[in-house]
């Protein structure tokens, strides 16, 4: 599957994905603990706004634990048609993901992977969608 097709349903099926190959794109679920060997690896997430609604998505496990290693993505809706991914690299964040952002919910914005198969869980907050800037340092769009 490639992980552009990834929704809070496939997630609730199969909480932990992992990338079998080195293109980035393509996932495939882990179903035992046995499979997770050395491989980069997505886990499911929980999303808390300031208003308490919670929201389904996903991060990429693993230390450290920094917004720019972890990648946390937030889908806005049950059919996973929209999301909001928190980390843009080295691209500064558009308007109309910022629109989305306020439009969908309130900041700050916790999070928490859930632990499974020895996966401890991820937490942290999140204030706005983070990039990389010009002098390679991570920014904020507010």
């Amino acid at each position: 599957m490639l992980i552009n097709n990834l929704t809070p349903k496939e997630l609730s099926r199969f909480p932990v994905w992992y990338f079998p190959t080195d293109d980035g794109v393509t996932i495939e679920p882990i179903t035992k603990e046995e499979e997770l060997s050395d491989y980069t690896v997505i886990i499911k997430a929980l999303f808390l706004d300031s208003k308490q609604q919670e929201y389904i998505g996903y991060l990429y496990w693993g230390e450290p634990s920094t917004i720019e290693y972890i990648r946390p993505v937030m889908f806005l809706d049950e059919a996973g048609s929209s999301e909001i991914t928190f980390w843009n690299g080295m691209f500064e964040p558009e308007e109309n993901d910022l629109v989305n952002l306020v439009k969908s919910c309130i900041l700050p914005i916790t999070y928490q992977s859930i632990e499974i198969f020895g996966l401890y869980p991820i937490r942290g907050v999140i204030n706005r969608i983070y990039y990389l800037n010009n002098k390679r340092q991570v920014d904020i769009k507010k």
